[in-house]
This record gives structure tokens, sequence and C-alpha cells, in this order.
């Protein structure tokens, strides 16, 4: 009986040899993320309080959806750093942006328009989540060429790979970088997406992890106890996100 009891333990002492988190939607009013300033002190606050000394957050710019532009970013970001100052808030905050992958992203691209990107050139990507992009490749190919390294944000989240996990080999040997969700290896999305996540973890194949956080609620479950053999597995890993402090 007692067998089946899974050992669970504390994420702390593993969240602080991070030092960075990155993707996050901490800019008020510009997508899904927090809805006021006051939100995103809390989120802040947390993070530092979990040890991080480094946020990047990364707002949308998915057309259609989220009309976000490098400037109406910098404009928002620029506010959420005067009042975190204003409130006595003692960590490093910068900013980049998830971009979604489709034409307008493409064509964005061939016309070598300013792009918001961290730490060693990265940039933050997400696709449709029933079916990758045909132009996916290409939009691949011509980050490439700009010395951009292009980061797969939640590859576990995508229907596409959790049908065909072997296909994460494909994008990897492309030339993709992926981005684990921690709150995917809490079961926050679905079991499904955890036991991916783990599959994908096991495999080596997450270079960076990220708490994708939008709300206050999702920022106080990263301090949520994991199952052991999952917390190895995690410390076992060698992300880089202390390489972005």
């Amino acid at each position: 009986m007692f067998g089946l009891i899974k050992k669970k333990a504390s994420p702390l002492a593993f969240l602080k040899t991070l030092k960075t988190d990155f993707h996050s939607h901490l800019i008020p009013g510009i997508d899904d993320g927090v809805t006021s300033m006051e939100e995103s002190l809390e989120i802040a606050k947390k993070f530092s309080d979990l040890g991080f000394e480094h946020i990047i957050t990364t707002p949308h710019i998915y057309p259609g959806v989220y009309n976000n532009d490098p400037q109406i970013i910098k404009n928002g970001f620029e506010q959420v750093v005067n009042f975190y100052q204003k409130n006595d808030l003692n960590i490093k905050f910068s900013v980049a942006a998830e971009y979604y992958v489709d034409e307008v992203f493409l064509n964005n691209l061939k016309e070598d328009q300013e792009l918001l990107t961290f730490g060693k050139n990265y940039l933050l990507l997400e696709t449709a989540f029933h079916e990758p992009p045909m132009i996916f490749d290409e939009v691949i190919f011509l980050l490439k060429s700009r010395q951009i390294t292009p980061i797969f944000a939640h590859p576990e989240r995508y229907a596409y790979l959790q049908a065909r996990p072997d296909m994460a080999g494909e994008f990897l040997k492309k030339g993709l970088v992926f981005q684990l969700n921690y709150l995917s290896l809490l079961g926050y999305y679905s079991e499904r997406v955890r036991d991916v996540a783990i599959k994908f973890l096991k495999a080596g194949s997450y270079s960076f992890i990220g708490s994708d956080c939008h709300k206050p609620l999702q920022a106080e479950l990263l301090s949520s106890p994991l199952p052991k053999k999952t917390l190895d597995l995690l410390s076992e890993a060698s992300f880089l996100n202390p390489s972005l402090k």
C-alpha cells in the first residue's frame, strides 16, 4: 500500500538554481496575461521570493488576436518598470515577445522587421495547437540565417506532438530549441501534457524551462511539491536559464 504513494518533494532549491524566468505575460491589458499592475507586481514579488533574480516577460504577438508590435510592448513594459520601482521591487525585469508563427510573421521576417529577442539572440515561438504550420521550416531557416535561435514554447502542449512525439526529434535537428512549461509537470494543463513533458524531459529535449505565468495563481503553484522522480529529472537536466541572468 505504501509503495503506491508517490513521494513528493519541494522544488524550492531547484527553482533557485534557475536565476531567470522567461516566458510570462506580465504587461497588463495587451494579451491574455495579467489585467492590472497590481497583479503583475504580485507575481513579480512571488518570483523574487522564490529566488529568481531576473524576469523576461514575453507578451503574445498574434495578429488578429493580440495585435501587438514591438512599440506597443515596449511602451507597456516601461509602465510596468515604473510601477515596480515605485513599489520598491528589486528584481531585474526585461521584455521580449512570444511570436505566433503564421504568414504575417513570415512576411515580417522577409522584410527584416524588428524582433524582440533576448539573451544570446533567442526568439520565443508558438504555433497552432493541432497541426504545425506548413511554413515552419522556412521560418526556422530565415531565423537561423539572421543568427537568431528559435525557442519553441511548451512543445508538450501541442496535440500534433502528443500524437507524434517522434516529430520532436525532427524539430530539434532543424534548429529549434525546446522550452518546458514548469506547470506542465504539475498536470496543470492535463495528465497527457504532463506525461509528454516527462517523456521529453527524460529524452533530454529541453534546453530551457519557463513559468508561462499569466495569473497570480500560476505563480503560487510554482512552489507546489513535485513527485520526487520528476524533481530528480529536473535537477539532472542542464537548463540554460542561468545564462540569461
